[in-house]
């Protein structure tokens, strides 16, 4: 009897959690980074779109 219960309430957990898995949506986070470039950042990036 214990053993039914045990398998019973496992299932029902199961379902409880695929249940909420199922309505799930993806969410995408965006975080804005800025730095300050030196000039040889800005020479060499130059360079780069010049070869392009």
């Amino acid at each position: 009897m214990r053993y039914f219960m045990k398998i019973f309430l496992v299932a029902v957990l199961n379902m409880f959690l695929f249940a909420g898995l199922s309505h799930a949506e993806k969410v995408t986070f965006v975080k804005e980074y800025t730095y300050q470039a030196s000039e040889l950042d800005s020479k060499t990036s130059c360079m780069q779109a010049n070869r392009r």
